[in-house]
């Protein structure tokens, strides 16, 4: 029952609004069982909820997050291999170069202000778990979001690990040794592990990488790859590393250039140490805040994917058309 109608047939006359208010959404409650429902179901075509919640949403956001991640893989691919985006620029600033004056002179608006992330990322230790984390992102995002990832500058060029006959050699061992599967039912698997296998090899091969600190110049060296990786993290996947936060909804992906992006702030001087109560603090707020969200984005399949619910969809799909079929002497 709509609002309207509840105050017309259910609500006196002396009842203020604040009241009759009460009275409907305790009238919903009743309806629907429980408060929960009764919000979402009030709430259910906001654009925000649908954005939220709709896999009709998800399939719209995945695919544009594909579309654009693929242009500004391409731009910026080509950016770093034409050395704008060199770390030894005196104005690299992380990545940023590209953010205020080149904007302003093409008309753009100006970005948001960056936010500044705590002094202990400067440390050595520091930097070479997030280089590690930030390349694994970064391999495992671009295959997600359908990137071909020889293309990556920033990626090891690794060789593939089989040759094309013997690649198909595998699908058909596989296809010969499927128990009680169709063989299209074995090619096709037999040709998602041959498209899948360039991708174990090249993670494989970033997650054995050595990362070395201990010199100064090791450290600047790969404090600039590092800052190469999370501008790819955040302009082709929407990814504030630091942060701790993915852009996964449309309107926030498609806007990110607004949004502000956490970088590391002013390094301290040589000799300059931080509080140890106040570096305790900003530990544990790194591995509550960025640390375990990275951990666990790493374990999970893509969420753009698993919000589209397609398995789902397509059950409650087979399962309604099941119901729809009538038996006749046990003939459909």
């Amino acid at each position: 029952m709509s609002f309207k109608r509840f105050l017309l047939e259910r609500v006196p006359d002396n009842v203020s609004p604040a009241e009759a208010q009460q009275l409907y959404d305790a009238y919903l409650t009743q309806h629907f069982g429980d408060g929960l429902r009764a919000k979402f179901e009030q709430e259910k075509n906001n654009d925000s909820v649908r954005a939220t919640f709709h896999p009709a949403a998800f399939e719209e956001s995945l695919a544009r997050h594909r579309e654009d991640a693929a242009t500004q893989a391409a731009v910026l691919a080509m950016e770093i291999r034409e050395g704008k985006y060199d770390p030894i620029r005196p104005d690299f600033n992380q990545g940023l170069l590209d953010s205020a004056t080149e904007q302003a002179e093409d008309g753009a608006a100006a970005p948001a202000v960056p936010k500044e992330g705590p002094a202990c990322l400067w440390k050595p230790d520091r930097v070479a778990h997030d280089y590690k984390v930030a390349k694994r992102l970064v391999c495992v995002i671009d295959h997600q979001r359908g990137l071909n990832l020889s293309d990556n500058p920033l990626l090891p060029q690794v060789a593939a690990p089989a040759a094309e006959g013997e690649a198909q050699d595998a699908a058909e061992d596989g296809k010969a040794a499927a128990d009680g599967a169709t063989a299209a039912e074995a090619s096709a698997d037999g040709a998602e592990a041959q498209a899948e296998a360039p991708f174990r090899t090249m993670l494989s091969e970033v997650e054995s990488e050595q990362v070395l600190v201990d010199e100064e110049d090791a450290l600047q060296d790969k404090l600039g790859h590092l800052d190469l990786l999370l501008t790819w993290l955040w302009r082709v996947h929407g990814i504030d590393y630091y942060g701790g936060k993915e852009l996964l909804l449309l309107t926030e992906y498609s806007e990110r250039s607004s949004h502000a992006r956490t970088i590391r702030g002013p390094r301290p001087e040589e000799g300059e140490e931080q509080d140890e109560e106040e570096a305790k603090a900003d530990r544990a707020d790194l591995a509550d805040r960025v640390d375990s969200v990275w951990a666990a984005r790493l374990e999970q399949p893509d969420p753009l994917l698993q919000g589209c619910q397609r398995e789902e969809i397509e059950k409650r799909l087979n399962d309604y058309v099941e119901s729809q079929i009538r038996r006749e002497n046990d003939k459909k």
